[in-house]
């Protein structure tokens, strides 16, 4: 389990790691591992090709 400890008012502390541990899902991990290199590469080749179309539109 995680630890949990006190600072100097009282108050809990909780890493974020260990937080979203919890809620991990080790059959995704093969999944993740690239996701935000996919995303961002088709992200950025749909506006790069609506932008294309746009400029092709203007003449």
């Amino acid at each position: 389990m995680h630890t949990i400890e006190g600072d100097a008012d009282g108050a809990e502390k909780r890493s974020a790691r260990g937080v979203l541990s919890e809620y991990a899902d080790p059959k995704l991990w093969e999944q993740e591992e690239g996701a935000w290199e996919r995303a961002a590469a088709e992200k950025y080749k749909r506006s790069a090709r609506s932008l294309h179309l746009e400029n092709n539109c203007e003449d």
